[in-house]
């Protein structure tokens, strides 16, 4: 029981450092990065997060079947259930990723893609017409 312990303490250890880093990297990212690239940064951190915390378990619970702590089956079992967990986790990440940018958006009142295609055709119609306003003064 005692080593099943130090590895999940050894297991914390390199989590915590994991969570520290993706820390510093979103407080870095937030300063000197657009609204949408700290997002990206924010939902790329999270993704980090949860590709080492698999890592992790799956080499807790390697070391735990090759020690003959837990079985061949039982490690199996405990991975595909952590694992389905963190698809769900990941899939919440990228939902929340997703309201954030449009809250910022709003916020900013920033145009969409939406808006910008909408310009374009605007300004094109607007272009043919200073266009045609031009041809007309130069016939006079």
């Amino acid at each position: 029981m005692e080593e099943i312990k130090k590895t999940v303490e050894d297991a914390e250890i390199v989590s915590e450092t994991a969570i520290k880093d993706a820390t510093e990297e979103v407080i870095e990212a937030k300063d000197n990065a657009s609204p949408e690239e700290f997002l990206k940064s924010l939902t790329d951190a999270g993704l980090n997060l949860i590709s080492t915390a698999r890592g992790r378990l799956d080499a807790v619970v390697g070391d735990l079947v090759d020690k003959g702590k837990l079985s061949d089956e039982d490690g199996s079992s405990l991975l595909n259930s952590l694992f389905e967990g963190g698809g769900k986790i990941r899939d919440k990440i990228g939902e929340t990723a997703s309201d954030v940018r449009g809250k910022i958006q709003d916020r900013m009142d920033a145009p969409t893609g939406k808006d910008f295609k909408k310009m374009k055709k605007r300004i094109k119609k607007l272009e043919k017409e200073v266009a045609a306003l031009k041809a007309m003064l130069a016939e006079k």
